[in-house]
């Protein structure tokens, strides 16, 4: 990711969405600090042998993430495969009896679950924003103690070791962090950029909602990024089993992920 390119997507956002870019600017400062004073392992060498010309699964907490979980573990596919559970959808993972590989998160999905999946070996990586600096204070001394495997990320210019890979929200980063290290191929579960949000998206949602306003927003950053990155040129194949499909993206029904991960 060349990260003026990035930038120009974020100016965007920032104007879009009215964050403070000071405010993004600080959190990366007290995610780097945490990551440094945890003496946090740098995990991109382990990333990038666990992902290179892989197939990677990245989960979302859409509203159709429990139906395709339960139809991709008719098959044992995905054990052939990466999985990278997007904030919340890791809880879904867990109550179907799967582990994520990697977790992206920015803190404010299941904190049991996430913290649960990371002290079962999960690489966490987690994101600064002006937002969640809060989570960052509450919760990374417990992730650096369950796992020093800890990759930091955030939106606007990286101070080492956070690294800015690309990407929004939680499930668009996900792509975009298989994208980086050179994944075979990515499918996408449960990422459906609609007007509902799936009960696995926040911790206190018993069901399904309408999104509000500002998750519409997101929601459409969301599929204008992953449409702009699956267009680029050397780009992984990018998969969806979604209705709404990015531009660039490819419609597939559950049973086809077979057909993919040879």
């Amino acid at each position: 990711m060349d990260i003026e390119e990035w930038l120009k997507w974020y100016r965007r956002i920032v104007k879009v969405m009215g964050y403070s870019v000071e405010e993004d600017q600080r959190a990366t400062k007290i995610l780097a600090e945490y990551l440094i004073k945890g003496n946090a392992i740098d995990p991109c060498r382990i990333l990038d042998l666990m992902i290179r010309d892989r197939d990677v699964l990245v989960f979302g907490a859409g509203p159709s993430l429990s139906k395709d979980i339960n139809e991709i573990l008719r098959s044992s596919v995905y054990s052939d495969c990466v999985l990278i559970a997007a904030d919340g959808a890791t809880k879904a993972l867990i109550e179907k009896g799967l582990n994520p590989d990697i977790i992206v998160t920015d803190l404010d999905g299941d904190m049991n679950a996430i913290l649960k999946s990371i002290g079962r070996g999960a690489i966490p990586a987690i994101h600064g924003h002006g937002d969640n600096i809060d989570k960052l204070n509450k919760y990374m001394n417990e992730v650096l103690s369950l796992n020093r495997y800890v990759l930091g990320t955030t939106q606007v210019k990286p101070i080492p070791p956070v690294k800015n890979f690309g990407g929004f929200t939680d499930g668009d980063r996900a792509v975009f962090l298989a994208s980086y290290f050179k994944a075979k191929s990515i499918i996408m579960v449960g990422m459906d950029f609609g007007e509902i949000v799936g009960k696995y998206s926040k911790p206190y949602l018993l069901s399904d909602e309408k999104a509000s306003d500002v998750k519409r927003k997101k929601l459409n950053f969301a599929y204008e990024l992953i449409s702009w990155l699956a267009t680029k040129k050397n780009a992984p194949k990018i998969y969806t089993l979604s209705e709404i499909t990015p531009k660039g993206v490819i419609k597939i029904s559950p049973t086809q992920i077979k057909e993919i991960v040879v």
